[in-house]
């Protein structure tokens, strides 16, 4: 078969939560001599239209959480092949993504490691109700320069004016591009905090990602 046809069966494997045609697909691609970004972009690409199924209601919880495992599936497959070519280093950069103290809520979360992992990011999952000082931390321990912070509740939204507080301190804010997003946040709530960006949702996301990335800038406002 063609790169173009085995391509659209990788994408629908994606979105049907496939975990055997999916990873069957990524490697056949590979076979046929594509780059493994080309293959992550394939997978980036199935997830951006599941996120925004999501948003029309077309989709639901549980299908995005098994169109998330055949992803997964589907990377270990393009990782292997990453690591033995030079695109493979190529990282776009190091993103530290997680739902700040007091919040539980992963979905949001989860969508957007998985689409700035296939988009080129490397990309550090503190996983849910993160300590703010756990964020620094970890922006410090993995060499980052973005943080991505989530929260679902109006009650533990400040955590993320509380992150940002502590690089201040820590004389550490002008390091990193922070980014927040979730359900009650706002670009208004995001500029009085002090973050570089707001993302009203996964390939939001992304793209912000990577406005933050091309400015070289850091410390608050996005232009």
């Amino acid at each position: 078969m063609d790169i173009e046809t085995v391509t659209a069966e990788l994408e629908r494997a994606i979105e049907a939560g496939d975990e055997e045609a999916g990873p069957a697909a990524a490697r056949a691609l590979l076979d046929l001599g594509v780059e493994p970004t080309y293959v992550t972009s394939a997978l980036s690409r199935a997830m951006a239209r599941l996120g925004r199924q999501f948003q029309r209601l077309d989709v639901f919880v549980p299908d995005l959480l098994v169109a998330t495992d055949a992803f997964d599936a589907a990377m270990q497959v393009v990782e292997a092949a990453l690591l033995k070519s030079e695109s493979g280093r190529k990282l776009k950069g190091t993103v530290i993504v997680g739902v700040v103290e007091g919040d539980i809520h992963t979905l949001g979360k989860n969508l957007v490691a998985v689409m700035l992992k296939a988009d080129g990011f490397q990309v550090h999952d503190l996983g849910r109700d993160v300590k703010v000082a756990r964020f620094a931390e970890a922006a410090q321990e993995f060499q980052a320069d973005t943080i991505a912070m989530s929260s679902l509740m109006t009650t533990t939204m400040g955590r993320m004016k509380d992150v940002i507080d502590l690089l201040v301190t820590q004389d550490r804010r002008q390091r990193y591009r922070v980014m927040v997003g979730g359900a009650p946040i706002t670009q208004q709530f995001a500029d009085e905090i002090g973050a570089d960006g707001y993302a009203e949702d996964a390939p939001d996301a992304v793209a912000l990602a990577n406005r933050l990335l091309a400015s070289g800038r850091a410390g608050g406002g996005e232009t």
